[in-house]
């Protein structure tokens, strides 16, 4: 057996529902809060010592034509903030607002399920036009992971999520959340669980 450094793992929810499936472990757990704001107040200056690596679970909605299905678990590789009136021509953002995230790649090997581009928006989108709009810029809506992202970015921190798909971005986005968030949250929440103990149990052997 070889001798290691135990990683100092946080791990993020937007509610505290999101980490039931996740459980105990060696890591730790924050709620951040719903929204883009709430997670950015919600994170705040880490307490030291600062996390080796962090993570975000939850579910999120699929953009029509990402070809996510319903309880799919994913992994995010990329992060970008979003409004579908910007998109449109209808509004735009001071240019020095960063857009989009680029935090370090987890330092664990990410699990071998579909990779995804993600947009975190101020609301969740319910209008067919807009959900084609921001479709076009990633395949997965989630109000929370930009900011937790660039988060990790200007900290330095590896940074990962695994979400799972609890609804499909538009109309029908409530009614199809509160039927599947559960099950998706729970698949997401094992997903992350598993990932974490297995990488440490390869580590120690």
């Amino acid at each position: 057996m070889t001798s290691h450094s135990p990683q100092n793992t946080l791990v993020l929810a937007a509610a505290a529902f999101e980490l039931e499936a996740l459980g105990a472990g060696p890591w730790s757990s924050r709620v951040v809060g719903v929204g883009v704001v709430e997670a950015a107040l919600g994170l705040g200056e880490p307490s030291p010592p600062p996390p080796d690596e962090v993570w975000m679970v939850g579910s999120a909605g699929a953009y029509p034509g990402s070809g996510l299905e319903i309880g799919e678990v994913v992994t995010v590789t990329s992060y970008r903030f979003a409004l579908a009136a910007v998109e449109q021509g209808r509004a735009y953002l001071p240019e020095p607002q960063p857009i989009v995230a680029a935090p370090p790649a987890p330092r664990r090997a990410l699990p071998e399920l579909r990779r995804v581009s993600s947009v975190t928006t101020a609301s969740i989108t319910r209008a067919p036009r807009d959900a084609a709009a921001l479709g076009r810029l990633g395949q997965i809506e989630h109000l929370e992971l930009f900011a937790a992202a660039r988060w990790a970015e200007r900290l330095g921190i590896p940074f990962g999520a695994l979400l799972a798909i609890s609804n499909e971005v538009g109309p029908h986005a409530h009614e199809q959340w509160l039927r599947w968030h559960r099950p998706s949250e729970r698949a997401a929440g094992q997903a992350l669980r598993a990932l974490l103990l297995n990488s440490d149990r390869a580590r120690d052997a």
